[in-house]
């Protein structure tokens, strides 16, 4: 099945959380920072993922978190997911099961249903625009099958009501993170190799479309126009990795756009940055917008989903339009141009 620790106290409440990926990213930390806060007494807490063992693995096992696989490659052997998410169910015996992610979602809503589990519960982690009208409707059709779904921002609920799902059934609780103390910007910096006047912009994020990277990087080319020596550092793994470092390169971006790939400090790499850029074309409450809040970051995003509910233009951050380079380009000139509005 996959890594794994002990079963705990019999007597404990067992939860177990259940999610798609095996690879870190913004719901894969929740989901690991969920696991380690219920760490007490009362509760035996493990993680179970669709996809093989990966980073979300090795950092629960660190942590003391129990981790364990189905194994299973979703595109062409979905059909082996409900026989083992039902053996490994009867053998773990969960009291409650929280889901994450469509696909974990159903198959946890139904597998769980007639498995015995007490309690499933749902989790809602973005809006989702790629969801095609059958999506909805077996969201809709299996929701009576947990007791409630989690949406990590009020975007996210708006999403599961339109879709029909009941607004009794539907609860937001928005993501945290844990306070940051941020190490000194000239140290940060020094230790990744740059100067202390070299400007660094940064962003942190899973290496696909709808992350907007590919909207970032001719941004970032008007950037340098002003500021030649700034360096854009994009921290994240993923399957678009080779096409933007491609595409960097014929933009002839190579000497100041790093992907640094999967990072586990990523309290260093926040602390180096000048400016923290999210360019997604969708989210829910991204967990990287606030990391770089809880690091004192000015913050560019895009006003989509979740991000309003946490960005005020001009106060927490400043908006721009998703997929769109010019306005990307003219909030990161604005603040590399004003040191003490970046400070504020």
């Amino acid at each position: 099945m996959g890594e794994g620790g002990g079963e705990g106290d019999k007597n404990m409440i067992k939860i177990l959380f259940f999610t798609v990926d095996g690879r870190i990213g913004g719901t894969e930390k929740m989901v690991i920072s969920l696991a380690t806060g219920l760490l007490k007494e009362e509760f035996s807490v493990a993680i179970l993922t669709i996809k093989p063992i990966g980073s979300l693995h090795r950092s629960a096992q660190r942590m003391g978190v129990p981790a364990y696989t189905l194994d299973i490659n979703i595109r062409s052997k979905i059909f082996l997911l409900p026989f083992r998410l039902y053996r490994f169910l009867l053998v773990y015996r969960p009291n409650i099961l929280q889901s994450f992610l469509f696909s974990a979602n159903i198959f946890g809503r139904i597998v769980g249903k007639v498995a015995g589990v007490p309690i499933v519960v749902g989790g809602q982690r973005s809006t989702d625009p790629w969801r095609r009208f059958y999506h909805n409707v077996i969201d809709r059709l299996t929701s009576p099958l947990c007791r409630f779904i989690v949406s990590n921002s009020q975007a996210g609920r708006r999403m599961l009501l339109r879709t029909g799902i009941p607004p009794e059934k539907v609860m937001v609780i928005p993501n945290g993170v844990p306070s940051a103390t941020p190490i000194p910007k000239e140290e940060a910096k020094s230790y990744l190799g740059f100067s202390k006047d070299t400007l660094l912009v940064g962003s942190v994020g899973n290496l696909r479309s709808a992350k907007g990277y590919q909207y970032l990087l001719p941004a970032f080319r008007e950037v340098i126009h002003k500021f030649p020596g700034a360096k854009l550092l994009i921290s994240g793994a993923g399957p678009l990795r080779k096409d933007l470092e491609d595409f960097s390169g014929r933009l002839g971006l190579s000497g100041s756009v790093s992907f640094l790939g999967f990072q586990r400090n990523l309290s260093l790499f926040y602390s180096a940055l000048d400016v923290f850029v999210l360019p997604s074309l969708w989210e829910g409450m991204p967990v990287a917008l606030l990391e770089a809040f809880s690091h004192g970051l000015p913050v560019v995003a895009t006003s989509v989903s979740g991000i309003p509910e946490v960005v005020t233009e001009g106060q927490e951050g400043f908006l721009v339009e998703p997929a769109n380079p010019q306005q990307i380009a003219q909030k990161i000139i604005m603040l590399l141009e004003d040191e003490k509005r970046r400070l504020e």
